[in-house]
């Protein structure tokens, strides 16, 4: 079952990716936040957490390996120097981190789209794009299991969509929109596993 849930976070990563594409506060400093030892932070969101030192970080070469991003690229992107913006405004979508509580149990990865870049455009709301997920994970066997709820994370009113996939795994799907990008948290568990990602998302906060 291990192998199977694996496998879905890798294939909820490729919808995620094109979703809708075709190939702070404002754009202008955008970045997709960065490791301070177990501490993420990204001062566009005005977001942070801390892991346990339990979870897995994946690193760039392993985003890349899943995601189909070059590790250059990615490497480029963890600041708003113009060499990183420039090479964050030539993506569609790339990934802020991803985490896992071992293969198979957990996963938390955290995604930014660009809407200047896809065929919907930047007029797209969080509840259209929910939309248009939920129409290629149903088509899977996805179902949902919570209709569109607010949630508060860091401050940011996110929209958050319950889904399962045959009993085996559960994933929340937590969308933000804000300036011309779409901020995608997908969190992935087993049933042994919910209340070990319900602290970590309790325990996401604003920047001191």
């Amino acid at each position: 079952m291990k192998k199977l849930i694996s496998m879905l976070l890798v294939l909820l990563m490729l919808i995620t990716t094109m979703v809708t594409g075709c190939g702070k506060k404002d754009g202008s400093s955008f970045t997709i936040g960065a490791w301070n030892g177990n501490v993420f932070e990204n001062s566009w969101l005005n977001m942070k957490f801390e892991t346990d030192g339990e979870w897995n970080v994946y690193t760039d070469e392993e985003i890349a390996e899943i995601s189909g991003i070059g590790q250059e690229v990615l490497s480029e992107l963890k600041g708003t120097s113009k060499k990183e913006l420039e090479a964050a405004m030539n993506l569609t979508t790339v990934y802020g981190f991803v985490i896992d509580k071992g293969i198979g149990e957990a996963s938390i990865q955290l995604v930014f789209e660009n809407l200047a870049k896809t065929k919907e455009g930047t007029k797209t709301t969080e509840e259209e794009y929910v939309d248009i997920v939920l129409d290629q994970l149903e088509n899977l066997g996805y179902e949902v299991i919570e209709e569109i709820t607010d949630v508060k994370l860091a401050d940011k009113n996110f929209k958050l969509i319950k889904l399962s996939f045959q009993d085996l795994i559960s994933q929340d799907f937590y969308v933000y929109k804000q300036g011309k990008y779409m901020v995608s948290m997908v969190v992935s568990y087993t049933d042994d596993y919910e209340n070990t990602v319900k602290e970590f998302v309790d325990n996401i906060t604003v920047l001191d």
